[in-house]
């Protein structure tokens, strides 16, 4: 085994200058062609799914979809094929010696596409079944809650599941050596499989610990790196109290490049390490002397690529880990500046930095919907007059006022067509009367739709029916079902948030809800003394009068907070 890695590490590091040109063709190719099918499949999934991105709704909407699960697998299995063609590239250049791309190509165009659907399939497989006990950063219990993830969590599916994969890992190892075989002797791929049961039968433990140092020496390699590279960054977080977005970009893109390196270079090597395994058999082969070659223009390539993926990833970590942590949500727009309820109040508390602004929508007699919290005009516009028992012809436009403070209630169209214009994200709250129509709330959602932000704004209530219901018209539709004090069954409800009255807030109450993978939104919290306690307690959401005060406070918060502590919390969340 000692002669086996020297000779396959020798090959490596006598080609290692002219492997970058391959590597830029051989993934230029892959992205090129990869991606567009790529994309097509993923706007596949969020149209089938009704979502207006992958993840933005429950995760199980398209786990419990056998269709999406079709696509989603169909996508694993194309990525599996890419990888397969990528180690089928590094077979040819390390059985033949060279790195030429031209005379690589050449020789894998000569062989037949079916192979690939053996090993990929196999691939493919692996991947899918790891999938209920790898959740990759999404908390196991939502994960388990789909159904295609749910035989698993029982014992009999954990032995199903152990054998299964046992089942592949052996068959992988056994087949090991079909693609080299096929790739460089003229041989049918069936011949190239039976060729590789038998060497792999005398083989098999030998390659078994060959793959598992190869992983280990990768594992460690790569934390090595990451640790070396990221240390700058927890450094001047910790040194300084806060979050440096741009300094954490820059870290990102040199770490995206790093691992694209070494998983590109670690490719080539298991290559150079499958070859000698499936023929070295005797005396260590002598290895060509390979010409260096000048790759100036790889070079200024690989560095305007690092230019732009600092850019990006600087620009996406500051509108995602390095978004606030708590959201401000301004309670009837910002009443302390405009009317309650009304465009102008929405309008101003967006421009205060609001997160989320929240209205009460109500039914009329005709089955509309207007903004407006009293069940009646009484408070805001002098009138005795109930709202389900006026038309929204009628109401809306009505002149209404709170001391010096003046507007006119808005119809919920209307509303929804300001907030598109302001960019502002809505916490549609739905107050039941008692008197709305049949299929009110699937009226509701249909509106929301149609205007394009059912995936955007949440919806929350005090009537649990409603909460259910607008879950039953579209599941994706994020929902906030609201509590006057703590139900025993609050934590059941299909909901993602609880908004939950300021003073039965604790870290109890925190801990159940997070253990039910809800949100908590506190309503309505003032003064700054509570608006700093909830905001260090890192709720969801506070719900507030005191917008620019609440996002002060907030912002202030949040520049104490580096990158591991905000990657934390948002695995907490999810």
């Amino acid at each position: 085994m000692k002669r086996l890695l020297k000779v396959s590490f020798q090959q490596f590091i006598e080609y290692r200058n002219n492997y970058p040109k391959g590597l830029f063709y051989l993934y230029s190719l892959q992205w090129l062609l990869g991606l567009p099918v790529a994309f097509f499949l993923y706007y596949k999934i969020v149209d089938i799914a009704g979502m207006q991105g992958f993840l933005r709704g429950p995760i199980t909407q398209w786990l419990n979809s056998p269709s999406l699960l079709i696509i989603v697998t169909l996508l694993a299995f194309g990525c599996c094929c890419a990888y397969q063609y990528t180690l089928n590239y590094y077979f040819i250049s390390a059985h033949l010696q060279t790195t030429k791309p031209t005379t690589i190509f050449a020789t894998l165009r000569s062989k037949k596409r079916r192979f690939y659907l053996l090993p990929a399939g196999l691939m493919t497989a692996g991947i899918l079944l790891v999938i209920p006990y790898a959740p990759f950063g999404i908390g196991p219990t939502l994960l388990r809650s789909s159904g295609f993830i749910a035989p698993f969590t029982t014992k009999i599916g954990v032995v199903v599941w152990l054998i299964l994969m046992g089942l592949i890992l052996y068959l992988s190892l056994r087949l090991l050596f079909s693609a080299y075989y096929y790739m460089a002797d003229d041989t049918t791929f069936a011949q190239a499989m039976r060729h590789s049961l038998y060497v792999s039968r005398i083989k098999l433990a030998q390659s078994l610990l060959i793959f598992i140092a190869a992983l280990l020496v990768y594992v460690l390699l790569l934390a090595l790196l990451v640790l070396v590279v990221a240390l700058p960054l927890f450094i001047a977080e910790a040194v300084m109290h806060k979050g440096l977005p741009i300094m954490a970009g820059i870290t990102v893109s040199i770490l995206l490049v790093i691992f694209f390196i070494v998983n590109a270079y670690a490719q080539i090597f298991m290559a150079q390490l499958i070859m000698r395994l499936a023929v070295y058999t005797g005396p260590a082969p002598k290895v060509k002397s390979c010409p260096t070659q000048k790759h100036t223009n790889t070079i200024m390539i690989a560095m305007l690529v690092t230019v732009i993926i600092a850019t990006v990833s600087s620009y996406v970590l500051a509108n995602s880990i390095y978004e606030p942590t708590t959201k401000i949500v301004a309670h009837r727009g910002y009443s302390q500046k405009a009317l309650e309820n009304t465009i102008p109040a929405m309008q101003k508390a967006t421009k205060a930095g609001a997160n989320l602004v929240e209205l009460d929508i109500q039914q009329t007699k005709d089955g509309k919907f207007v903004v407006y919290h009293d069940e009646s005009l009484k408070r805001l516009a002098k009138d005795k007059q109930k709202i389900y028992k006026t038309t929204a012809q009628d109401i809306t436009g009505t002149a209404i006022q709170k001391k010096e403070l003046k507007g006119e209630i808005p119809s919920f169209e209307a509303y929804l067509k300001a907030a598109k214009t302001t960019k502002s994200y809505l916490l549609v709250e739905i107050k039941v009367h008692g008197h709305e129509k049949e299929g009110y709330v699937k009226d509701i959602v249909a509106l929301l739709k149609e205007y394009g932000v059912a995936n955007d704004y949440i919806v929350q209530s005090l009537d649990k029916q409603a909460i259910e219901d607008v879950k039953k018209a579209d599941p994706t539709i994020k929902t906030s079902y609201l509590v006057k004090d703590e139900e025993k069954d609050m934590y059941d409800i299909t909901a993602e948030f609880l908004g939950v009255k300021e003073k039965y807030v604790d870290e109890t109450l925190q801990k159940k809800a997070h253990d039910a993978h809800k949100g908590v939104m506190v309503w309505t919290v003032e003064g700054e003394k509570d608006l700093k306690k909830f905001i260090e307690h890192d709720v969801y959401a506070v719900i507030t009068n005191e917008v620019a005060k609440a996002v002060t406070l907030r912002d202030n918060h949040n520049k104490t907070k580096g990158i591991i502590e905000r990657l934390w919390l948002i695995r907490q969340r999810l």
